[in-house]
C-alpha cells in the first residue's frame, strides 16, 4: 500500500483514500501510508467501519469532524512512534558503550556432542509458549494478555482455559510431537565479531559479525546466536 500511495501521488491524485484489512493496522497507516498520500488516508479495521466512516466522510454536517480526528490521531500516532525510536536508539547507544567483561569465568559444557530429544513431553514445552502472541496476535485479544489475566479479564480467563483445555487434549491424545535438539559450541571473539568452533565437524569456523550498536541473530543449520556488543549467547535452532 505504501507503493500504490506513492503511485497516486505521483499521478495527482488526492481524492481520500481507505485503506484497512486484516493485513494492515491503524498504526502502519499513520506511520507508513499517510505521509505517502497528499491526500486524507483513512484507516477502516473491516467493511462495515468503511461504510460507517465513507457515510461520515461524504455527510455535509460529519466531514469535516472526520477528517480533523483522522489527522489528530494519524499525528498522534506518529509522534508516538518517533519517541519509541528514539528511545531505541538510545538503548542501543548504551548498549554500545558496554564492555564485556574478560574476568568472568567461563563455564564448562559437559561436552560438544549433538544432542537429539525425541518425543519430548508436551507439558515441558507448554510453559515457554508465548501467551501474548498467541492469544493477541493470533486469536486477536487486545492488551497486555499478563496484565488481562491478572486482572481476572473474563474474555481473556475464558480464552485462556479454551487454549489450556486444547493443550491438555493434544498433550493425552498424542495429537502433536515435540522434537527438538541442542549442542554446546567453543566461541571465541575478535573485535565484534564472534568465531564458533565446529569441533569435530569438518570446515572452517562460522564467523559471526555483530551489527553495530545493535542486536540479531545469526543461523546456521544447527545453530542460533544472539549477539549484542556487549555479550554473545549461543543456542541450538530448532530441527
Amino acid at each position: 500500500m505504501v507503493l500504490t500511495a506513492q503511485d497516486l501521488r505521483a499521478a495527482g491524485i488526492d481524492i481520500p483514500l481507505f485503506v484497512g484489512g486484516a493485513a494492515l493496522t491503524r498504526k502502519f497507516t499513520a506511520t507508513r501510508i499517510a505521509p505517502e498520500y497528499p491526500g486524507a488516508t483513512i484507516y477502516a479495521k473491516d467493511a462495515m467501519d468503511g461504510l460507517d466512516l465513507a457515510n461520515r466522510l461524504f455527510g455535509a454536517t460529519t466531514r469535516e469532524a472526520l477528517l480533523a480526528f483522522v489527522g489528530e490521531q494519524q499525528a498522534s500516532l506518529r509522534a508516538g512512534d518517533e519517541a519509541r525510536r528514539r528511545r531505541g536508539r538510545s538503548r542501543r547507544a548504551a548498549i554500545g558503550a558496554l564492555t564485556v567483561s574478560r574476568t568472568v569465568p567461563v563455564p564448562r559444557p559437559p561436552d560438544l556432542e549433538l544432542h537429539v530429544l525425541r518425543d519430548v513431553p508436551l507439558t515441558h514445552v507448554y510453559p515457554y509458549l508465548n501467551l501474548q502472541m498467541l492469544l493477541g496476535k493470533h486469536l486477536g485479544l487486545k492488551g497486555s494478555v499478563s496484565r488481562l489475566l491478572e486482572e481476572g479479564d473474563l474474555k481473556t480467563v475464558e480464552l485462556r482455559a479454551m487454549v489450556q483445555a486444547l493443550q491438555d487434549e493434544a498433550a493425552a491424545g498424542g495429537l502433536i510431537r515435540a522434537d527438538g535438539l541442542y549442542r554446546f559450541y567453543e566461541a571465541n571473539a575478535s573485535g565484534n565479531r564472534l568465531f564458533l568452533s565446529r569441533g569435530r565437524a569438518r570446515g572452517r569456523p562460522l564467523r559471526l559479525p555483530a551489527p553495530a550498536g545493535g542486536r540479531a541473530c545469526f543461523v546456521s543449520p544447527t545453530t542460533c546466536a544472539t549477539w549484542t556488543p556487549a555479550s554473545a549467547t549461543v543456542s541450538p535452532s530448532s530441527p
